[in-house]
């Protein structure tokens, strides 16, 4: 696509809150209080999607331009502004295992996806591979990075950041507003509606928005294999390591499974 200066890209690895984000901005910006995945993808589709160009058009008049992307980072999107969402990597991989098992009949043997997922098997590469093509982007004013956990403990404050940085206007009454109806159930929901449009199987989707539920869902084997090939990332970005110590950091957390 041919990036314009009204455009706003929600960048992140799958399953790290970018459809929570959209369903903040809509409700925002439309007023609605009810969306399903059909309205969301119109509002902001994904970069990659085969109906990009026909949801484009529909907002040529429009002041912005909003686009999902999970791609890796690339300059020519600095011509718009970029809100890239980070969540910790080892949360948002066994999310994408869990909405893998949903859409793509995606084995439930989490061992194997992991190892493939580490060694940049899949689309959009592995969570370390993904964030960390953006991070050389990250002194731009033109990307705001923005903690999912941060999102979650704050989450109006953090949505008016959001707006700040993409010339919005910021009333706290809508944001309050905005907020109150993007509900995990309601986010939930949505993906729902996605799952019964593919007619797949309901298991896995919609079940992200959680925070450090990787302590009970890895072994301390695979703590140790995904931390190994990202955990210099995840303590550049602030998560504590389960299996070593980082000068300037908490001591390793505690291993479970």
């Amino acid at each position: 696509m041919e990036v314009e200066p009204r455009d706003c890209f929600l960048a992140s690895f799958p399953r790290s809150g970018n459809t929570w984000l959209r369903h903040i901005l809509y409700f925002y910006l439309t007023g609605a209080e009810a969306v399903d995945m059909s309205a969301l993808d119109a509002f902001c589709p994904i970069i990659d999607g085969i109906d990009l160009q026909r949801h484009l058009a529909a907002h040529a008049g429009a002041p912005h331009r909003f686009i999902k992307t999970h791609e890796l980072g690339a300059p020519y999107l600095l011509t718009g502004k970029v809100v890239l969402l980070v969540r910790d990597g080892r949360d948002a991989t066994w999310s994408w295992h869990r909405y893998r098992m949903a859409f793509n009949n995606e084995t439930p043997d989490f061992d194997r996806f992991l190892k493939a997922c580490l060694a940049d098997r899949y689309r959009y590469r592995s969570w370390h591979s993904n964030v960390g093509s953006w991070m050389p982007l990250t002194d731009s004013d033109r990307v705001l990075m923005l903690r999912f956990e941060e999102m979650r403990a704050d989450t109006e404050g953090v949505f008016a950041r959001v707006l700040a940085h993409l010339d919005i206007p910021a009333e706290p009454e809508r944001i309050a507003r905005a907020v109150a109806l993007a509900t995990p159930g309601k986010v939930a929901e949505t993906f729902r509606s996605e799952v019964r449009a593919r007619r797949a199987t309901s298991d896995g989707a919609g079940q992200g928005g959680t925070v450090e539920r990787w302590r009970s869902q890895y072994t301390p084997a695979q703590l140790e294999l995904f931390e190994a090939k990202a955990g210099d990332l995840l303590a550049q970005l602030g998560y504590p390591l389960a299996t070593r110590e980082v000068p300037g950091t908490a001591a390793p957390a505690p291993l479970t499974g």
